[in-house]
């Protein structure tokens, strides 16, 4: 299964495997903490918010149960500086690590068909797994020309979107705003 995503002004588009319109991804990470994942109706199925270190899903597809999911992001470990050899005893990263904000490289969602790991690492390669391993991946976040989200089996195209939404938040959370 492929899904498309595909970034325009104030949303993005979600297109299912056979091409056409399914629905669309309203708000945008940088412009505030909410996202809303939409049919093709406008109705809203699922409420992304970013947290500290994480991110909340609520469940809107049946009116009567709203489900809330909080869903954390797990950090790299961070490297010590001054072991080791070299002058100063610094490996010749110490500077580096400074400076660089910690990256969220795992988030486990539920979804209907079972727990899903995302995975992203240093090179913001984007993975996910299940328990028994790797699963599907995501093109690259900062693509200009659209994302695909690829999955071995079938799912449902608005949990595609949410795992995607998820994945974007881990991107986007390291980000250093300069004011």
């Amino acid at each position: 299964m492929k899904i498309r995503i595909k970034e325009c002004v104030g949303n993005s588009r979600i297109y299912g495997e056979d091409g056409s319109m399914a629905g669309t991804i309203e708000g945008w990470p940088k412009n505030g903490p909410a996202r809303e994942i939409c049919g093709t109706d406008g109705n809203v199925l699922y409420r992304m918010r970013k947290e500290k270190g994480g991110c909340l899903i609520e469940n809107r597809t049946k009116p009567q149960m709203k489900q809330e999911v909080t869903i954390s992001f797990q950090y790299e470990e961070s490297r010590e500086c001054g072991k080791g050899g070299g002058k100063g005893g610094s490996k010749g990263y110490g500077a580096a690590v400074l400076f660089r904000a910690p990256l969220a490289v795992k988030a486990v969602i539920p979804l209907t068909a079972g727990d899903v790991m995302v995975r992203q690492n240093r090179k913001r390669e984007i993975v996910l797994e299940d328990q028994n391993g790797q699963i599907g991946r995501i093109t690259r976040i900062a693509s200009l020309t659209g994302h695909e989200v690829e999955w071995e089996n079938t799912l449902d195209v608005y949990e595609a979107a949410v795992v995607f939404a998820v994945a974007e938040y881990m991107y986007h959370d390291d980000d250093i705003d300069v004011v």
